[in-house]
């Protein structure tokens, strides 16, 4: 949003701030933590030529918190940064994070930091949250009095997302309530996956047991090589690869095409 506001033309002409964006793994991974580099590869030669010479570039970094380093030198990376910022006068840079456990160590950062979070939604908000979503099935008191004195309602995060999914259970089926927050994320895969279009005929066994795998797989590649996204071919090598050595006679396009239909866990970006 940041982004397409200060990308405005005539929020340019106002600020001569020129922003773009860039994730911190790929800053320290990919650009070696050189501010010259990331320009020089996500601005072209011919934007730079154009660009007023009071231009300031507007750096956005996200994610410094999927970056896994050790917490002395998350700190002595970012005051580098920071001071290498403060050095230039054609640059600025906002740098966003999850909580990061090194800021809360005393340093010279800390007048630099804004810290938010997200406010905790009320018991009575989660259940009018709750309420507004499942309105097409008309949820009874009962069932209403029956999630107020649920362990599962107690342990829900106070959160919209916590909220949505257990809507979404509770929309595909009022009459049987996920008992604990295990069971809800359980529940909330297998409908997310289509184990429960099973039984309307939508969907085979083998359809839904190769994407429960194949995501499996997929989400353990992105994790332990610390990944926000991969290309669609490489994606699509992943179904490739399970199916290469099944008799499954399913195909790959097929498996993506529900993948990308059916499923939440995934955004595609064509």
């Amino acid at each position: 949003k940041l982004i397409d506001h200060y990308t405005k033309p005539e929020n340019y002409i106002s600020t001569k701030l020129f922003p773009f964006a860039v994730t911190y793994k790929e800053f320290t991974d990919d650009y070696d933590g050189d501010i010259d580099k990331v320009i020089e590869s996500r601005v072209t030669s011919n934007i730079q030529k154009e660009l007023r010479e009071e231009s300031v570039f507007l750096l956005f970094i996200d994610g410094v918190d999927e970056k896994n380093l050790p917490i002395e030198e998350q700190l002595t990376t970012l005051k580098e940064f920071s001071n290498t910022i403060h050095s230039r006068a054609n640059v600025k840079a906002v740098i966003t994070s999850r909580y990061l456990k090194a800021l809360d160590e005393p340093s010279e950062l800390q007048n630099q930091i804004e810290r938010y979070e997200i406010r905790p939604l009320s018991l009575n908000k989660t259940l009018e949250f709750i309420t507004a979503i499942c309105k097409q099935i008309n949820l009874t008191e009962r069932l209403i009095e029956d999630l107020k004195k649920s362990v599962l309602l107690r342990e829900l995060p106070r959160t919209p997302l916590a909220a949505i999914l257990l809507a979404k259970v509770i929309n595909e089926n009022s009459k049987d309530l996920p008992s604990n927050i295990p069971e809800l994320y359980s529940k909330c895969v297998e409908l997310m996956l289509g184990r429960w279009e099973i039984d309307k005929g939508l969907e085979s066994q083998k359809e839904y047991e190769a994407l429960d795998n194949v995501l499996q797989n997929l989400a353990k590649y992105l994790l332990d090589n610390e990944l926000p996204y991969v290309s669609i071919p490489e994606a699509k090598s992943f179904f490739a690869d399970y199916l290469q050595n099944r008799n499954l006679e399913l195909e790959v396009d097929h498996l993506f095409t529900l993948l990308v239909d059916r499923t939440e866990f995934m955004l595609v970006d064509f």
